[in-house]
């Protein structure tokens, strides 16, 4: 999505995304809701990580979703949330690459969310 304003720090070292990424983009947040406004109906389940932090850099409000930071605990931090590596070790036992990859967290997403419907929410606490 192209930015708003000038980013100052693009943190190419954690999400991928670099300055030239961005020159040509033309997509911008308003295309993004309208895109999603499209897709989703109010019964369409958004499934994420922190998915609460997606709608809000939307500026999207959507009661039906399906969030897997809410899904699973940790064993040690039973008032926390796991993040989507420690999931990604855990549940599916494999590790997430080092720089981010929206795309690949969906993915990932998805399958913790299908492991936690296919075993009826009775899912194990997850190590950090």
């Amino acid at each position: 999505v192209k930015p708003l304003w000038p980013v100052s720090n693009h943190r190419t070292w954690v999400n991928g995304i670099s300055e030239s990424d961005l020159e040509n983009v033309q997509f911008t947040l308003k295309h993004a809701q309208t895109f999603m406004a499209a897709l989703c109906s109010d019964q369409t389940v958004v499934v994420g990580h922190a998915v609460h932090n997606d709608l809000l850099a939307l500026r999207m409000v959507h009661h039906c979703n399906a969030d897997t930071a809410m899904l699973f605990t940790h064993i040690e931090e039973t008032d926390g949330t796991p993040s989507l590596k420690n999931l990604a070790h855990g549940v599916l036992g494999r590790e997430m690459p080092d720089v981010h990859d929206s795309v690949n967290d969906a993915r990932v997403a998805l399958l913790c969310a299908q492991h936690y419907v296919a075993k009826n929410g009775k899912v194990d606490p997850v190590e950090k």
